[in-house]
């Protein structure tokens, strides 16, 4: 990260959050996941540049579950990191929560990353890489459940906002006036016929 992007918050290339308020909401993420004991790292950049609206890329390990940064989503340069000790511990984790709109699955172990995939349920996987899946306009993107539903990008983004219209059309023609009340000997005669 230092070696792509320098200086983070000062560099020209690196976006900032849309506006103050949103920059003061994962900035004070940050700062609650640090006051209640997740450890703070700084890839890149120094702090908060307030008048670009950046804040350093940062990791923030171990959040705790009652922390606003794992309770929310959060829009910004920053990544919770929660350490494990099984696989089996990952996939349960994130069966036990809301579906996530996005999923990233970092690891070398191809077999590991497919158990991921198979194993969980989310609206888009980054793999070795974080929200590429959004950008790519060819695949599709949206959530499932509390992360949002339906999808946009690509052709399932077409279908999401076209309507199809169903269309049932009668082979007869018409219905037999036997389908319906008041009904009379005649059905009941085929009833009793169909049914022995």
């Amino acid at each position: 990260m230092a070696r792509m992007l320098p200086d983070y918050t000062a560099n020209p290339h690196a976006a900032g959050l849309i506006n103050e308020r949103h920059l003061e909401r994962v900035v004070g993420y940050v700062e609650d996941a640090r006051a209640r004991g997740a450890r703070v790292v700084e890839l890149s950049g120094r702090g908060v540049n307030r008048a670009a609206r950046k804040l350093a890329f940062t990791l923030v390990i171990d959040p705790g579950e009652d922390t606003a940064l794992m309770g929310n989503e959060i829009f910004g340069p920053v990544l919770p990191v929660k350490p494990y000790r099984a696989l089996e511990e990952v996939i349960e984790y994130i069966n036990a929560r809301e579906r996530p709109l996005g999923l990233y699955v970092y690891g070398r172990d191809a077999r590991l990353v497919e158990r991921v995939l198979k194993g969980t349920i989310a609206g888009g996987v980054s793999i070795n890489t974080a929200a590429v899946h959004a950008a790519v306009p060819s695949l599709p993107f949206g959530g499932i459940g509390m992360s949002g539903m339906g999808r946009h990008h690509g052709f399932e983004g077409f279908l999401a906002f076209s309507h199809q219209k169903s269309v049932f059309r009668s082979g007869l023609g018409f219905m037999p006036s036997l389908l319906y009340p008041p009904y009379g000997r005649t059905l009941d005669r085929i009833l009793d016929w169909i049914l022995k």
